[in-house]
């Protein structure tokens, strides 16, 4: 959604507004998309964590973009 070469770092402070969502969010697809290890690799993650950041990613693309948002929405509907 932004083009740039900024990092996703830079991306998620246009995405998220808030600090502390921003960090939530980041802290959380950090953590679990570094699989090191087999056990860290099975493990589940918090269900209310993840739906609490998937929530979080949506508003963000519908704060960014609402046309974009309602395409997505109409595909899955």
């Amino acid at each position: 959604m932004i083009p740039l070469s900024m990092g996703l770092s830079g991306k998620m402070e246009r995405l998220f507004k808030d600090a502390a969502e921003r960090e939530r969010v980041w802290k959380f697809i950090n953590h679990y998309s570094h699989n090191t290890t087999l056990m860290r690799s099975i493990i589940i993650p918090d269900m209310s964590e993840c739906q609490s950041v998937v929530r979080a990613c949506l508003k963000a693309v519908l704060d960014w973009d609402s046309d974009y948002f309602q395409d997505l929405e109409r595909e899955i509907a």
